[in-house]
């Protein structure tokens, strides 16, 4: 794995297997009796260096079926086991032919989602608990800028850490700030100033960052002072006026619902 690992830094199967087989400050295991599915495995392990952010669904016969991503603002990854017969026979019956997933719409629609949100729910309330696993480390500021991300006039970062990925230089220079105001993460604030003095209209573009670089992300809605904004889709909101030192707040709304990390590019009509 070793080997491997050094040749793809996207290979993470060293990560699961430390988590699974070694112990220490920074590693949990947990084994509890859930309601629907049984007896239960968790094994959870932080670092303060990068790690995959994922957990890996494992049967009895040791398969993995997928890696699932849960939200921290730390680094971590985790393995869920399933090792009794009874929990055992209803994933399997949640697989499809490929044995990549635990669909709760399988065998019929809906009939497992008892299961699924069973095992999302706990995995949750787990992951929390590594919070506690030492409080005097700084908590990840990767993390952090998915909430609260924030770049002055240089393009360094304002205190919460640079998110990674391609960077293109604005043609108005600008600080920004976002954070979700949504309850599922389906509505942003975006609070936008020039660096100068000057006035500008210029076109936004809302990109996600994430740990592979940027992309682009739906916007359905936009506004200012309660004002409709006119949205090229997918990601640029159009004419856009920014008064002289001052923040403008623009709230939008998402096509697709998620918790990300937004940048803010401007550029001058």
């Amino acid at each position: 794995m070793q080997r491997y690992a050094a040749k793809d830094e996207k290979f993470d199967a060293p990560d699961f297997y430390r988590c699974l087989t070694e112990q220490g400050t920074d590693f949990l295991a947990f084994r509890d009796d859930l309601k629907h599915l049984g007896p239960a495995e968790l094994y959870l392990r932080t670092s303060m260096r990068r790690l995959p952010k994922r957990v890996a669904m494992i049967r009895k016969t040791g398969m993995v079926i997928k890696l699932r991503r849960f939200n921290s603002p730390i680094d971590y990854c985790g393995a869920f086991l399933c090792r009794n017969e009874d929990g055992n026979h209803k994933l399997r019956d949640m697989e499809p032919p490929e044995h990549n997933e635990w669909s709760p719409n399988l065998p019929d629609h809906g009939a497992s989602k008892k299961y699924d949100d069973e095992i999302v729910a706990y995995v949750r309330v787990k992951i929390r608990e590594l919070l506690d696993v030492d409080d005097s480390k700084p908590l990840d500021p990767e993390g952090l800028g998915k909430y609260l991300p924030e770049t002055d006039k240089d393009g360094k970062d304002g205190g919460l850490g640079k998110p990674p990925g391609d960077r293109k230089e604005s043609d108005v220079e600008i600080s920004q700030r976002t954070f979700s105001t949504g309850k599922f993460g389906e509505k942003y604030t975006i609070n936008v100033r020039p660096s100068d003095k000057g006035r500008h209209t210029v076109d936004l573009t809302v990109r996600i960052v994430g740990e592979d670089g940027v992309e682009n992300l739906a916007i359905a809605t936009a506004s200012h002072n309660g004002k409709t904004l006119k949205v090229s889709r997918p990601n640029i909101i159009r004419d856009v006026r920014l008064a002289a030192a001052k923040s403008t707040a623009i709230e939008i709304t998402l096509v697709t619902p998620q918790r990300v990390a937004l940048e803010v590019v401007a550029h001058e009509d």
